[in-house]
């Protein structure tokens, strides 16, 4: 440790005679080796995410389905097909080429926002008529252009774990991590390998939604882990 250099030098004056012969030094404890050694560097803290989004494809996260403007609800026809599976005015679809749904509550998307590649759309909802967020699965060989296009638009990610390997059951494995971009608001989390090895999923969000969904995993699993 360094000593302030007037009262290093007053020391020096006052035992010098004690110096005469000087003492071999004494071993080191544990306790002092430990005491000597330098302290682990602290993790760095996580990034500030200043380019937070408000919307992702053009969805508003958080406002209500039917409010929103990028996407709307197909043109049908009167007719639909035996189990109330809605009938799509193709005629129109062709004119218009809408980003559109159709058969809810399970949506089926066409005319996504194009990314460069193919991918499926999910919503995410709660109990209420609004869109909490979307999840996106595409395949595996193209997650280095998502990471990219999510680089580009909204800056480094503010965590990343470090690469873990996944195994399927016939024995087959690869590495992959996951990058969160967390905000006040929205959370983004891209997970390399997905449901499958062969799927990356991307997860864009309200942070009201992974709250209130990890919530009730949580209320169930103690609701039901008594039927076992």
């Amino acid at each position: 440790m360094t000593k302030n250099l007037s009262i290093l030098l007053v020391a020096l004056a006052l035992c010098a005679p004690a110096l005469a012969e000087k003492p071999l030094p004494a071993k080191k404890g544990r306790a002092a080796a430990a005491a000597t050694e330098p302290a682990p560097d602290a993790p760095p803290a996580p990034r500030v995410w200043t380019e937070e989004p408000t919307t992702f494809l053009g969805l508003e996260l958080g406002a209500p389905i039917a409010s929103q403007a990028a996407v709307k609800k197909c043109p049908t026809l009167s007719a639909s097909y035996p189990g109330g599976l809605e009938t799509l005015d193709w005629d129109e679809m062709k004119r218009s080429s809408p980003f559109c749904f159709a058969n809810a509550p399970f949506y089926e998307f066409w005319n996504k926002p194009a990314l460069g590649f193919a991918y499926e759309l999910m919503f995410l909802k709660l109990n209420d008529d609004g869109l909490h967020g979307v999840m996106l699965t595409f395949p595996r060989s193209n997650l280095a252009q998502m990471m990219d296009l999510l680089v580009g638009k909204y800056g480094q990610p503010t965590t990343s774990t470090s690469s873990q390997q996944y195994q399927n059951g016939f024995g087959a494995a690869v590495n992959g991590a996951i990058h969160e971009w967390k905000g006040s608001k929205v959370t983004i989390t891209f997970m390399e390998v997905g449901g499958k090895l062969s799927q990356s999923v991307l997860l864009v969000g309200t942070n009201e939604y992974f709250e209130r969904t990890a919530k009730k995993a949580a209320e169930n699993k103690g609701k039901f882990k008594d039927s076992l």
